[in-house]
């Protein structure tokens, strides 16, 4: 039988989406990149990264709230990460290799509480 890591919500410490979104320098993501996932895999190896990976195509809104900025977005990325606080998150990637070679346009931060799925 193959080792799960706990659930967030066993642990008993939050979970936090956090979204990157990049600068226009494709050239310095692409030179970084490899530095930025070995980085990740550290996360991952030690349970505070739980999953990660690139948004793909542009967002789709649906209701009835009017978007101010629909249209091309940046390319960016979703992290779901353990931490204390929402600083702690934010903290635990100051380090990323993508945030050191200031490729990361933004990075937005909430506190994510899954009650289904994997992460539940």
């Amino acid at each position: 039988s193959s080792a799960q890591l706990p659930r967030p919500a066993q642990c008993g410490v939050p979970t936090y989406a956090i979204e990157y979104t990049y600068d226009s320098r494709t050239d310095l993501q692409e030179e970084v990149r490899p530095a930025h996932r070995a980085y990740l895999q550290e996360l991952l190896a030690d349970g505070t990264l739980l999953a990660s990976g690139p948004l793909r195509g542009e967002p789709v809104h649906d209701g009835p709230v009017a978007h101010a900025a629909i249209g091309t977005a940046p390319a960016g990325a979703l992290l779901l990460v353990r931490a204390e606080s929402v600083e702690g998150a934010l903290g635990l990637l100051d380090e990323d290799p993508f945030r050191q070679a200031g490729v990361l346009a933004a990075r937005t931060a909430r506190e994510w509480d899954p009650v289904t799925g994997p992460f539940a």
